[in-house]
């Protein structure tokens, strides 16, 4: 998993602590936009800075989310890399709140919404991501939550229903994987 931490962002300045987190919630961008560069820059001073930039590709318009004016933020994002391969990245570590609600929040960047196995690509990704931090911090599938479960933002939902998906076939895999990482979900 590549990693790029958001160091000149608004949450990481604040430094809140992310105590023993109470579950994951699921975003999507909610707009076309299906590469990671478009959201995710590394710092300058970020070592790995040439390599990240290799894997992303520069945004040209420096509207990337690595800067002290977001709101909100997220510890992992899923999307494509400069090549066009879905990847996730982790921009914050697990001690660090990106939401001011003690969960691990992961955004799946959308693209146009009619290319069906790109969304599979990231469900792929997404499962797989969410029983490791199963396995780490969680007993209950139900603790995996589409961001429309904590608000009227109908975030990945509304793009699994297209397909037909929803949350309780995504936990329903997550917590098959999980299993078989030898821990158990309720």
């Amino acid at each position: 998993m590549l990693k790029c931490m958001m160091t000149n962002s608004t949450q990481w300045a604040e430094n809140q602590p992310l105590k023993r987190p109470k579950g994951v919630v699921i975003h999507s961008t909610k707009q076309n936009g299906a590469y990671l560069r478009k959201y995710i820059q590394p710092s300058k001073s970020d070592e790995d800075y040439d390599e990240i930039m290799a894997q992303l590709g520069k945004n040209r318009k420096h509207n990337d989310w690595n800067h002290i004016c977001t709101f909100h933020n997220f510890h992992y994002w899923i999307g494509k890399n400069k090549e066009g391969k879905v990847i996730t990245v982790q921009t914050f570590p697990l001690t660090i709140q990106t939401w001011p609600d003690n969960y691990i929040h992961i955004c799946v960047c959308e693209d146009n919404l009619k290319d069906r196995k790109y969304l599979e690509q990231c469900l792929n990704n997404l499962i797989e991501l969410c029983s490791d931090i199963a396995v780490r911090y969680l007993t209950n599938t139900k603790d995996i939550l589409d961001y429309s479960e904590l608000s009227d933002h109908p975030d990945i939902s509304y793009w699994l229903k297209k397909y037909g998906y929803s949350m309780k076939w995504l936990r329903v895999r997550i917590g098959k994987l999980t299993w078989q990482k030898g821990s158990f979900l309720l």
